[in-house]
């Protein structure tokens, strides 16, 4: 992956941000969501697991975006070949172990969408995303989920509510307050807990 270089203030925020969910010694799982499609989700996971990468977290980013995920293209991650992705490993096909890349970023491993995803994947079942992540948490420090915008799939829900806690990523000038308080009450209403909300600017 490709990161863009942060300024000293952004840098400190997220770093802020990392210890304080590695504050709470029981969490070791994290939502990343947003209101609506493009409000920065996906830079402010990767951004957290570079954070907390460098205090030497093994971490685990998990595409779980399985409807409008833009990820490999925004950051040009390449693969030689046709490769497996989460999307099959919750169907059944692959093993979740062959499924785990490496980064450029270190002690940060990547689980990515396959190029094979069908345009409408059927919604995550909260069992199984519970099970990936105890799975993982058996190999990783933590592990970042990247999910759907809550107004685009009940999936954000669904994972909101199967992870220990949930940063709302809200774009500056876009979400209004009200419908800021609808998707916190809509995350708390499907069981999941807020653990901090993100104004992007990016």
């Amino acid at each position: 992956s490709s990161l863009k270089k942060l300024t000293k203030k952004s840098q400190t925020i997220f770093d802020t941000l990392s210890l304080d969910l590695l504050s709470n010694p029981d969490a070791k799982s994290v939502a990343i969501t947003s209101n609506f499609q493009k409000e920065g989700k996906s830079y402010v996971a990767l951004q957290l697991a570079s954070s907390m990468s460098k205090l030497g977290m093994k971490i685990v980013y998990l595409d779980l975006n399985l409807s409008t995920s833009s990820l490999k293209k925004q950051y040009g991650i390449k693969s030689d070949g046709v490769y497996s992705g989460i999307d099959e490993f919750l169907s059944g096909k692959v093993a979740l172990g062959s499924i785990i890349g490496s980064t450029n970023l270190p002690n940060v491993s990547m689980i990515l969408t396959s190029q094979r995803i069908e345009a409408r994947f059927p919604a995550i079942d909260r069992n199984k995303i519970r099970s990936t992540i105890d799975a993982l948490a058996t190999v990783f420090d933590y592990i970042i989920i990247d999910t759907a915008s809550i107004s685009d799939s009940v999936d954000a829900l669904n994972i909101a509510s199967s992870c220990d806690g949930t940063v709302l990523v809200v774009q500056e000038g876009r979400t209004t307050i009200d419908e800021l308080d609808i998707a916190v009450r809509r995350i708390k209403k499907s069981g999941g807990s807020i653990f901090a909300s993100v104004l992007n600017q990016h």
